[in-house]
């Protein structure tokens, strides 16, 4: 099973941990210089335990911090949206 793709992210399997993690996505030339990568749960990854393929478990401190983002933007929307529904009537008295 794969997740669906994270916009600016991209998962990762960590041979530490035998877990994919979910990484900023960077061009291949655009390598940290020390060769450690911080995935969204904040654990370090040195380039050679790095697997640039998605299989296995998946981290569940970066799944969580990927619901919460995805939460986060979605009450950003909805704070944002301009409602066009008339609750004038649900106002109104249904005795009247």
């Amino acid at each position: 099973m794969t997740m669906p793709p994270v916009p600016g992210h991209i998962w990762w399997h960590s041979a530490l941990d035998a877990q994919n993690h979910l990484y900023p996505v960077r061009d291949e030339d655009d390598e940290p210089e020390d060769g450690i990568y911080e995935a969204a749960c904040e654990k370090l990854v040195v380039k050679d335990k790095l697997v640039r393929e998605e299989y296995g478990p998946y981290c569940h401190d970066c799944l969580l911090k990927l619901g919460r983002h995805q939460a986060a933007r979605l009450e950003d929307h909805l704070n944002n949206y301009v409602s066009t529904y008339d609750d004038s009537k649900s106002a109104q008295d249904p005795a009247s």
